[in-house]
């Protein structure tokens, strides 16, 4: 299958595509859900990047990846969801973070340069539904003030993307930031489970 990269760039200038067959072909920071992990990192390297969970159901394992040397950079981190038995580390979800401090409004024009591109390259062939202008309060801040604004991918076989930027409020202290996602059905199920 062709390769593709999916990646913010900073000049806010994106690559041409061809078209994709399949969400496995778009990429964050040269990985794609269905590699493995051990292709980019060593089991030393892996410890150092596993972080706790607060679901009750351990069959997946959290990876954050900030400023390491294979890192490319384009993204201030990448989060990466594996199952906690698999020794071979296949990746089911994959995230691209970057802040955008107190600049929603940029968050917003870089994603929708994206979400252009994104178009542009899906195929004909991938049947999937896209969601724009949810917007959903983030429960972190009781004034009810911070929001997530989403464009979501679902796909037939149940995988989906999704491109949010994150819109915090003055008092929260936090950065607005945008978070690409790219997860295979499994693991977007699971994590809807956890949050019942």
């Amino acid at each position: 299958m062709k390769r593709l990269l999916l990646i913010l760039i900073l000049t806010l200038s994106m690559q041409s595509w061809t078209k994709a067959d399949d969400i496995k072909d778009f990429q964050i920071e040269g990985i794609s859900v269905g590699d493995s992990l051990l292709d980019f990192f060593n089991e030393n390297e892996l410890k150092k990047f596993k972080r706790k969970t607060k679901f009750k159901d351990k069959s997946f394992s959290r990876y954050l990846i900030i400023n390491h040397k294979n890192h490319s950079k384009k993204f201030d981190a990448v989060r990466i969801y594996t199952k906690t038995s698999d020794k071979n580390y296949t990746i089911y979800s994959l995230g691209g973070m970057k802040q955008y401090p107190n600049n929603f409004k940029k968050c917003l024009k870089v994603r929708k340069e994206i979400i252009a591109d994104i178009n542009k390259i899906l195929s004909n062939d991938i049947i999937y539904k896209k969601k724009e202008n949810n917007k959903r309060i983030r429960k972190q801040d009781k004034s009810g003030k911070s929001f997530d604004d989403l464009i979501v991918y679902d796909f037939n076989n149940g995988d989906q993307m999704l491109a949010m930027c994150i819109d915090w409020s003055k008092k929260m202290k936090y950065s607005d930031m945008m978070d690409l996602d790219i997860s295979l059905s499994e693991i977007k199920d699971w994590n809807l489970k956890q949050k019942l």
